[in-house]
């Protein structure tokens, strides 16, 4: 929760570098931006090496499997929200429309 706040918040560094660079033009924003986007990927990434050597010394190969399928048993919720939620909001806006009528 705090990497992605840090890297998006336009309070800390990494946002305002981005900033400071529109100074120069789009080109080198889309630059800055695509590169701390990169370097926003660091420490999530390390967190999941660290995970799977944890999983892999206490339980070998077998632990590193249960973690994954941990870690992918949200998958099924969050495709499930981003695929239906714009579909409720049309519903909605549906029904609105169909009452003030």
């Amino acid at each position: 929760m705090w990497c992605g706040r840090y890297f998006t918040s336009y309070t800390h560094s990494p946002t305002q570098s981005i900033g400071l660079t529109a100074t120069t033009g789009p080109a080198m924003v889309i630059i800055q931006g695509l590169g701390m986007g990169m370097l926003s990927t660091g420490p999530i990434s390390l967190t999941l090496v660290i995970s799977v050597l944890a999983s892999y010394e206490l339980c070998g190969v077998y632990g590193v499997a249960v973690g994954a399928v941990g870690m992918l048993s949200t998958l099924g919720i969050t495709l499930a929200t981003d695929a239906y939620v714009p579909r409720v909001i049309r519903v909605i806006r549906v029904i609105r429309v169909i009452r003030v009528i």
